[in-house]
């Protein structure tokens, strides 16, 4: 039944006033937060409201449809997933592309 509701709210197309809180209160009803998603939902929402603001500092008044909107976004945080801090762990997980310096020993290859 949420789900349906969701489904039809987010099919409208709103100003961008409108779309403001939309993202904190999906959000809220669909994951709890915790130790570890905390963090993600914070970069979501901060990005979410970045893209709302700068639509209003343009005044742009038109209705804005929940597509162009999630494109931003998606679009914002795979950007943010490529500038996550290089090699910030013990184990570090990465493409070979940026591999041409790297400060250790050991480096084990997985096929």
């Amino acid at each position: 039944m949420q789900l349906n509701i969701w489904r039809c709210g987010l099919a409208q197309e709103r100003p961008l006033e409108e779309w403001l809180p939309v993202c904190r209160d999906m959000l809220n009803a669909f994951f709890l937060p915790d130790a570890e998603t905390e963090a993600a939902m914070t970069l979501i929402e901060q990005q979410w409201q970045a893209i709302i603001a700068e639509g209003l500092g343009a005044q742009y008044g038109d209705a804005v449809p929940l597509s162009l909107l999630r494109d931003e976004l998606a679009q914002r945080l795979d950007q943010e997933r490529i500038s996550q801090r290089f090699l910030a762990g013990p184990v570090n997980i990465c493409t070979l592309m940026p591999m041409r310096s790297i400060p250790f020993k050991v480096v084990c290859l997985l096929e």
